[in-house]
């Protein structure tokens, strides 16, 4: 597929929101775009294991992973939790959320987190959309 914004903003926006692997084996599950500066172009590749997809991966100048996380681990008490409805904050997300993260080789150079949403339904233009094809517009050839 192109390695367009648009396109990789409207794929991994409906893998989120509908993979029931991603979903349920949430922080150890990924999606994979590898993208061929060359081309142009982005392979998609569904459903690795996180560590694997390092390794396999390793060798590639640029590609993305894309998982959902859980915020639990800065949050200790679930019924004590101060929110931060800003996509400028969605790295502060206590609920399970989307990462995308971009490497060269096996080097994270970005990492983008999307708000959490409690009905896991991530479509809002603001919070995103736009943070999500912003941060894939960066640094697409």
């Amino acid at each position: 597929m192109p390695a367009d914004p648009d396109e990789l903003t409207a794929l991994v926006l409906d893998r989120v929101n509908w993979s029931s692997a991603l979903w349920t084996q949430f922080e150890y599950l990924c999606d994979v775009l590898v993208v061929d500066p060359a081309t142009g172009r982005a392979r998609h590749f569904q459903d690795l294991p996180e560590d694997h997809a390092v390794d396999r991966f390793g060798d590639q100048p640029h590609w993305y992973s894309v998982t959902l996380r859980w915020g639990r681990d800065e949050y200790p008490d679930v019924f004590n939790i101060a929110r931060h409805p800003e996509p400028s904050r969605a790295q502060e997300s206590a609920f399970i959320h989307p990462v995308i993260r971009r490497y060269k080789g096996r080097d994270l150079v970005a990492e983008r987190h999307l708000l959490e949403d409690l009905l896991a339904q991530w479509r809002r233009p603001d919070r995103h959309v736009e943070p999500l094809r912003a941060f894939l517009a960066a640094d697409l050839p």
